[in-house]
C-alpha cells in the first residue's frame, strides 16, 4: 500500500474516532437535558414522585457511566499532529 493510502486510512480512522466521541458528547447532553426535564416535572401523588425519582437516578447513573467512558477513551483521540482537525470541544467542563 502506498504512503498516501496509509495516510488516508489513518485519517479515516481518526475521523471515525472523532465522530464516535462526538456521538458520546451528544448523548451526554441529551441525558443531561432529560434529567433536568424530569427534575422539573410536577407530580400529584407520592407514587408519581417515587417513579420520577427512580427515573432521574437511572439517568444520572447513565450520565456517570458515560462520563467515565468519555474520560477513559479520550486518551485514544489525542492528536498526533498539530494540524489534525477536532470535532470535539476540548474545554468541556466536568460535573
Amino acid at each position: 500500500m502506498s504512503e498516501s493510502g496509509d495516510k488516508t486510512e489513518v485519517d479515516e480512522r481518526l475521523l471515525d474516532r472523532e465522530l464516535g466521541q462526538l456521538q458520546l458528547h451528544i448523548l451526554k447532553g441529551l441525558l443531561e437535558k432529560e434529567a433536568k426535564s424530569i427534575s422539573n416535572m410536577a407530580t400529584h401523588t407520592s407514587a408519581e414522585s417515587q417513579f420520577l425519582l427512580g427515573k432521574e437516578e437511572g439517568i444520572n447513573k447513565a450520565q456517570e457511566m458515560l462520563t467515565e467512558l468519555i474520560d477513559k477513551t479520550s486518551s485514544l483521540y489525542k492528536p498526533k499532529r498539530a494540524k489534525d482537525v477536532h470535532l470535539i470541544p476540548k474545554n468541556t467542563k466536568k460535573q
